[in-house]
């Protein structure tokens, strides 16, 4: 779904403190640095919290697999060679955009290295 994909970025780019690629998805942050709306979450997270809230909503009873519930959102494969990997993952980035990802200061400058990378998942693989 380009279009869910495309909302993921409008988002992150909205507030780029929404962003971390290191939690699928936390709705308590709070503090100077946490966004308005409290959530932080990585590209899969926002995926499933855009395309479908009510899987987040339950996750609170129940265990909830963001990428495997990505992908289904998506309608695509998921699991060990799927090119989903290549984009919820950090380590399975070109080590030069991973790096530069960790390295940055700046979390508008680590939406921008999000965003790209959803560009050229969109570009290569599309969607569903």
């Amino acid at each position: 779904d380009v279009q869910l994909l495309r909302r993921v970025k409008k988002h992150i780019l909205e507030d780029p403190r929404r962003l971390d690629m290191e939690q699928w998805l936390d709705s308590d942050v709070v503090g100077d640095d946490a966004p308005t709306c409290g959530t932080v979450g990585c590209i899969a997270g926002w995926i499933v919290k855009l395309g479908n809230p009510q899987a987040v909503l339950k996750r609170r009873e129940e265990y909830l697999d963001f990428g495997a519930e990505a992908a289904r959102i998506l309608g695509m494969a998921y699991g060990n060679g799927s090119p989903l990997y290549g984009l919820f993952f950090t380590t399975r980035w070109p080590a030069r955009i991973c790096d530069e990802y960790f390295n940055t200061a700046s979390q508008q400058r680590r939406a921008e290295i999000v965003v790209e990378q959803i560009d050229k998942f969109i570009r290569r693989w599309g969607a569903g």
